[in-house]
């Protein structure tokens, strides 16, 4: 099964989980692609994709937060390094809802080292995950003969992991 079918399935199989919370918080972390570059322009600001998921979440509960630290250009170890120690004073539990997309910026570089950066975005993961929260994790990015290359079609999965557990990624323990 390819990949990106074992990651539908994942999502699959977590919808109905996912379906009965009630996040109180969305904390969106990453490089442009969170931050809504070059999407709709809405009063002179873009609104990305993790804006819209904040509105529809914010309509169930009007106690609801977001922020949005994601920042074009920044590099898989600045969106660990800098967002995350940030990110970690905000999480209240399961219910604060974490997205964490970044690398991409990172592949497009002629001196990348997946060496370094799958650990570093494990890292990242592992931390979001061991403060509480409710982790999102998505990639333009896949791994082509060896290396790692981004896709043209745009993002292959997107996979909900529920306070992690050591079936879902044993890598990172």
């Amino acid at each position: 099964m390819p990949v990106w079918q074992q990651q539908l399935l994942c999502i699959k199989l977590r919808q109905s989980e996912v379906n009965k919370m009630q996040y109180t918080r969305f904390i969106a972390l990453g490089d442009s692609m969170t931050e809504g570059m070059s999407d709709e322009m809405m009063n002179g600001k873009y609104r990305g994709w993790a804006d819209r998921v904040a509105d529809v979440l914010a309509k169930s509960n009007p106690d609801f937060t977001y922020m949005n630290l994601a920042i074009r250009g920044k590099l898989l170890k600045q969106v660990v390094e800098d967002q995350i120690p940030i990110a970690l004073k905000y999480i209240e539990g399961k219910q604060t809802l974490v997205s964490f997309h970044a690398g991409a910026n990172d592949v497009l570089r002629p001196n990348y080292k997946p060496e370094l950066s799958l650990p570093q975005f494990e890292r990242g993961i592992k931390e979001l995950v061991d403060a509480g929260a409710t982790v999102i994790i998505f990639t333009v990015i896949d791994k082509v003969d060896g290396k790692a290359e981004l896709l043209s079609s745009g993002i292959i999965g997107l996979v909900i992991l529920m306070q992690m557990s050591e079936q879902l990624l044993p890598s990172i323990q």
